[in-house]
């Protein structure tokens, strides 16, 4: 503000807005400085751009705004920064705008699957071996759900990507393996994920606090709770479950009340969790069904729309022994 706009000046408001929305919850603010970036970046055209957009497309806008229109800004942050010589923030833009959106948006497994292998290639050639880690994880994570037959589906190993040959324990490393696997259980294992849920409460938010990946970690935390504890008989184990359950839905509660436009489908979907676990069936049923057709099913959320399905059947099925129904 004192010495005026220089090449600096847009990554810099970029980051003061994810501090208003990471630390104050003043998603207002962070939309007006988001503006005020593009707008000085338009100005100043491709200087340091790949950083900008990525800052924003990655940690400010997708909690802002719907993060199907965040996927043309991290493009133009990769062409930008191939051409200009910001290499890392270059590869970082292609794998949010290649897999991290998509899988958001529910893209088909196969799409993605079919970028791993063109990410690596440029992450390695350019040298940045996080990228190339994350790359991997996610790579491996994909091969895990769409082949399941491997011997712990659950466990982010097998052709694709080691933990054991990663050195150290890096916290981001820590995170991506964390947020892959936690993916997985939701599939494979939700009584495991609820117990990670659990011991590992809000890890991948406190190692990764910027990313819009927590939204989603966040609600598949949430599922695995309320699911678990539907059929927990056990008394204290069965409290645990929906004490940590009804945290994460006041969580996702307030992200939706503060103004993020991608969390309404979680909220309305763990909304009729909560009211399964407690035998209210019109309720739980009138939001299964808006979860599945009006904000899931049109939107094109195939993976979403799977996993709504599933949950309702089985609440039908096992939470109200209507098999026809199911």
């Amino acid at each position: 503000m004192e010495h005026g706009v220089s090449e600096h000046s847009m990554y810099a408001i970029a980051t003061i807005g994810i501090g208003c929305r990471h630390e104050s919850n003043d998603y207002p603010a962070s939309k007006y400085l988001a503006e005020i970036t593009l707008i000085l970046q338009k100005k100043l055209g491709q200087i340091n751009q790949a950083a900008t957009m990525h800052t924003l497309y990655h940690g400010l806008l997708p909690w802002t705004e719907p993060i199907h229109t965040c996927g043309d800004g991290l493009h133009t942050g990769y062409l930008s920064g191939i051409r200009n010589g910001e290499s890392e923030y270059a590869v970082w833009c292609l794998l949010n705008h290649a897999l991290m959106v998509p899988w958001t948006m529910g893209a088909p497994i196969e799409q993605m699957l079919a970028e791993c292998p063109k990410i690596m290639v440029q992450s390695k050639q350019l040298g940045h071996t996080v990228a190339v880690v994350t790359n991997q994880c996610f790579w491996q994570m994909l091969l895990n759900l769409r082949y399941p037959k491997c011997s712990d589906p659950t466990k982010l190993q097998g052709e694709i990507f080691n933990p054991e040959t990663l050195k150290g324990n890096d916290n981001f490393f820590v995170s991506q393996i964390h947020l892959a696997e936690c993916r997985l259980m939701l599939v494979y294992d939700r009584p495991a994920l609820a117990k990670v849920a659990i011991a590992c409460r809000d890890l991948f938010f406190k190692l990764n606090p910027i990313s819009f990946q927590v939204m989603g970690e966040t609600f598949d935390r949430g599922v695995a709770l309320f699911a678990t504890a539907r059929h927990t008989k056990n008394r204290l184990k069965r409290r645990k479950y929906i004490r940590n359950a009804k945290k994460i839905h006041s969580t996702i509660k307030s992200w939706e009340k503060a103004g993020n436009p991608n969390v309404f489908t979680y909220r309305i979907l763990l909304d009729a969790e909560q009211a399964a676990l407690y035998g209210k069936r019109k309720k739980a049923e009138d939001s299964y069904k808006n979860a599945i057709i009006v904000l899931v099913a049109r939107a094109g959320h195939l993976h979403h729309a799977a996993l709504f399905n599933e949950l309702y059947a089985e609440y039908l099925y096992q939470g109200c022994n209507d098999e026809e129904e199911a």
